[in-house]
């Protein structure tokens, strides 16, 4: 903490009255780029009136459209979630935010399967969690090469019909 607040150019006592401790810090961090990139949230408010199967292509343009226009913040995703692995306070705030995602993300496949826009035998929890993998590995492999990343989506949206 005391490390953070140095390269913030704070004093550490305002970092801590701001977040108790490292955790909190992060679940911060998470929250913000959870509240500036849409990511498990409705992101899809302006198209609850599309059908599923649109929400979610709507859902991938706006996540492409956010890797190209502010990588930082995919940047930093990737190092939390590298965090993560090792450290199980990290690791606790991550789960808890990839549960909203899969609730946002599940929610939309149920509606697709129900008006038989998914195929029927999708098991929408376990997609959900598959397309969180996706997302996580595409700005992985592919930041920068905003084509690349379009080609994958678009061959990955042909999966669900």
């Amino acid at each position: 903490m005391r490390e953070v607040a140095n390269r913030a150019g704070m004093n550490h006592a305002t970092l801590h009255y701001y977040f108790a401790g490292k955790e909190a810090l992060i679940d911060g961090v998470l929250h913000y780029i959870v509240e500036e990139l849409s990511i498990g949230h409705d992101a899809s408010a302006k198209t609850e009136a599309c059908s599923p199967r649109q929400r979610i292509a709507d859902y991938f343009s706006q996540i492409l459209r956010q890797m190209r226009d502010q990588p930082e913040m995919f940047i930093v995703l990737t190092e939390i979630n590298a965090r993560s692995l090792r450290d199980s306070g990290v690791r606790s705030v991550m789960a808890r935010h990839d549960r909203g995602w899969n609730r946002f993300l599940s929610a939309v496949l149920k509606e697709g399967i129900q008006k038989k826009e998914f195929q029927a035998a999708l098991d929408p929890d376990v997609f959900a969690k598959v397309i969180i993998s996706f997302l996580r590995g595409l700005y992985l492999t592919y930041a920068g090469r905003a084509e690349d990343m379009e080609r994958a989506v678009h061959s990955f949206m042909r999966v669900l019909s």
